[in-house]
Parts: C-alpha cells; sequence; structure tokens
C-alpha cells in the first residue's frame, strides 16, 4: 500500500517541480530584461540629424539623414528613426534609400534596416531605374552592397518582380534575386 501511493505521489511531485521551475523561468525573464534595458543608456542623441561620411581619400562615401539617431556608447550602436541615405559610387548617380528604422552596428560598416525599406537605383545608360522593396535589408556602405533575406519586389518603368531574398552590388550596378523568382513585364509601354 505504501508503494501505491509512492507511484501517485511521484508523478504529482514532478509535476509541480516543473510547474514551479516554469514560474520561476516566466517570471525571471522580464527582470532580466529590465535589467538589460537600464543598461543600455544613450550616450547622445540627434534630432533631424545629416551626417555625411567620406572615403580615405576623401571621396564621399555615403550620407544619412534622419528625424533621430541615438548612439548606445557601450554597444557601439546607434539607432535611427525614418532614416533616407545616399550611397555614392565612382561611376553613375548614387543610390538611395529609406525606411522606417535603422540600426549601425560595427563602427557603421553594417546598418540594419527595418520597415518599409526602399533602394533606389536611378537609371544609367546601361540599365534602366529600378526600385527594391522590402521588409528588412542589411547595407553596407563601405562595401557598396546591399543583401536582404526576406520577399523583396523590384520594379521598374514597366516591369515588376517578385523574389525572396536579394543582393545588391551598388558599384557594378548589379542586384542578383535569389529564390522563388516571378515577374511581369509590360511590352505595351515600349
Amino acid at each position: 500500500m505504501a508503494s501505491i501511493r509512492r507511484h501517485r505521489l511521484f508523478p504529482a511531485l514532478v509535476f509541480a517541480l516543473l510547474a514551479l521551475l516554469a514560474w520561476w523561468l516566466f517570471d525571471e525573464q522580464p527582470t532580466v530584461q529590465r535589467h538589460s534595458q537600464k543598461q543600455l543608456q544613450a550616450t547622445y542623441y540627434f534630432r533631424d540629424f545629416h551626417l555625411q561620411a567620406t572615403r580615405p581619400d576623401g571621396r564621399r562615401d555615403y550620407a544619412i539623414r534622419g528625424k533621430r539617431m541615438t548612439y548606445y556608447q557601450k554597444a557601439d550602436v546607434s539607432r535611427i528613426e525614418q532614416p533616407v541615405w545616399t550611397v555614392y559610387v565612382p561611376t553613375g548617380a548614387p543610390w538611395q534609400g529609406r525606411s522606417d528604422k535603422a540600426r549601425t552596428a560595427a563602427g557603421g560598416s553594417e546598418v540594419h534596416l527595418h520597415g518599409d525599406v526602399r533602394l533606389h537605383r536611378p537609371a544609367t545608360s546601361v540599365n534602366p531605374a529600378i526600385t527594391l522593396k522590402t521588409q528588412r535589408l542589411l547595407l553596407r556602405p563601405r562595401e557598396d552592397y546591399a543583401a536582404t533575406d526576406a520577399p523583396v519586389t523590384v520594379y521598374g518603368r514597366n516591369f515588376r518582380i517578385e523574389a525572396v531574398g536579394a543582393q545588391a552590388w551598388m558599384r557594378s550596378q548589379r542586384v542578383r534575386l535569389l529564390a522563388e523568382v516571378k515577374g511581369r513585364y509590360d511590352v505595351s509601354s515600349h
């Protein structure tokens, strides 16, 4: 009879321990999040700013403006609201873009763009103007490179292409779509 009670008591004890462990883990999570948010204090911020960066040889590299930029020195991260940027390339017109939000990392060599992200390549003598639209984009301005693994739409005057993932090499004026590519071309516009 004592062994029957132990067999009934053991599952109840295990269940109680699991419930206690789950409560403890979920109860601690907000405390950890609140603690990490307190550690990340802004070093400085700008409102309605315009920033211009140059390459070591003095040529313009990129320019960015936005509604607000907040810099966190401990993490070496900047958060930007409503950024609008221009990436200058050696030949041809500069690429332009905008998004809802951005986060810079690695001393500005990486920019993670989020929200309504648009990257525009003006027309050249050999390429038509195109606009790339997605929800997130990694921009490496010093490498003249952009990439996303998210769904993307590329459109121009008489075409529209949808895909999942894209890469853009701005210096060589080239865009590569990665997967599930489907498009439409309107021949009546010629």
